[in-house]
């Protein structure tokens, strides 16, 4: 069912497709895969209307392969694009991998199948223009409504749905079958209706993301500030670690370098790097608590929306920031283990220190 709309060569969909529909008649959804699966409108012989949108529409209606299915899509009671489903089952199948990722499961909703919103738009145009225009210019008003109600019908229930698309799909069927209905009530005097239509037609909702989301802006700037802070920590995490491992290379040899011209060499090259292993652990601490607020586990989100809502921001951020490869992975275990290898290389070294103040000095044996 997830690959009704991919071309892959010798996958067929249908069978899966079928059972589909035999387990969930009521729902749309099925249907509309059926008409995607068997008719591809960027294809041959429907690729030769491109330039036409009449030519596409009036084949695909004359194409009981498409036409069938979305009369079947556009008459069902309900639309459920099972994202809820597969959102739950996107995540039952991480965790029981071990793969606590955020970004993974925010990933994996990527690939739920939709309908090609197309195909809804060149069947909106067979309702509203091709059965509806054409009946109301002869006079059968009763035909035109019903065909222009039906569009009204079928938006009502996409835009049910919790897809962003399904719902920017739903307000554009609403305002398009609105404007012809109240311009049809109106020729025919029907005051009262009109009026009711145009007040539905004024309270279609514009679809904005920020709007849809209150305080999405604010979110948004805070989780590219995070993203900033997150990468000149981890630019900082990178050359202090290499500082740290090499100031702790030349504190070791100090012990095997009894000659004192080496030893002194030793030291001067170490002495200026002995600021790294503080200041690594700090920036490796800067880098986890910068992290620290979106470090969630995904058992904890319960809906694709809240995962876009709290964690997609910051994700977001950082590959607007930079995309220097692993510094965009970004999960609670690349934040912690970091963290952790810091704290212990500034024991050692602290210790190193410790040991290599208290040995006796080979020019001054009654000094340490």
């Amino acid at each position: 069912m997830s690959h009704a709309t991919y071309l892959y060569p010798g996958y067929d969909p249908h069978p899966w497709i079928e059972r589909l529909k035999a387990w969930d008649p009521q729902n749309a959804f099925p249907y509309m895969l059926e008409a995607d699966a068997n008719v591809h409108w960027w294809e041959p012989p429907w690729s030769q209307f491109r330039g036409a949108s009449s030519g596409v529409r009036g084949n695909f209606a004359a194409e009981p392969r498409w036409r069938i299915p979305m009369d079947k899509a556009f008459a069902a009671p309900r639309i459920d694009f099972y994202d809820v489903q597969q959102f739950a089952l996107d995540r039952q199948a991480l965790l029981e991998q071990g793969l606590d990722r955020p970004d993974v499961l925010f990933a994996a909703g990527w690939s739920r199948p939709v309908p090609d919103l197309q195909l809804i738009t060149f069947y909106e145009d067979i309702q509203l223009q091709d059965i509806g225009e054409t009946a109301e210019k002869a006079g059968r008003t009763d035909e035109a409504l019903t065909a222009y109600w039906s569009v009204v019908r079928f938006a009502d229930r996409l835009g049910a749905s919790p897809l962003d698309i399904a719902r920017f799909c739903s307000n554009r069927l609403h305002r398009d079958a609105y404007k012809h209905i109240l311009a049809l009530l109106r020729s025919k005097g029907r005051a009262d209706e009109a009026g009711m239509v145009d007040s539905a037609l004024s309270a279609l909702p514009r679809f904005d993301y920020s709007l849809e989301r209150p305080g999405y802006p604010s979110v948004e700037a805070t989780a590219t500030r995070s993203a900033w802070v997150m990468v000149v920590s981890a630019v900082f995490v990178a050359l202090l670690g290499a500082a740290a491992a090499l100031w702790l290379v030349f504190v070791i040899a100090l012990k095997w370098k009894a000659d004192l011209g080496v030893s002194r060499l030793l030291n001067r090259l170490a002495s200026p790097l002995c600021f790294a292993p503080p200041s690594l652990l700090l920036a490796s601490m800067a880098l986890f608590l910068g992290f620290y607020p979106y470090a969630r586990s995904i058992a904890q989100f319960h809906s694709y929306k809240e995962l876009e809502y709290g964690y997609a921001p910051v994700l977001m951020g950082l590959y607007d920031v930079t995309r220097f490869g692993n510094l965009n992975d970004v999960w609670l275990s690349h934040m912690f283990w970091p963290t952790v290898w810091c704290a212990l290389v500034a024991l050692v070294g602290a210790c190193v220190l410790a040991w290599v103040h208290s040995r006796p000095r080979p020019d001054r044996p009654d000094a340490t």
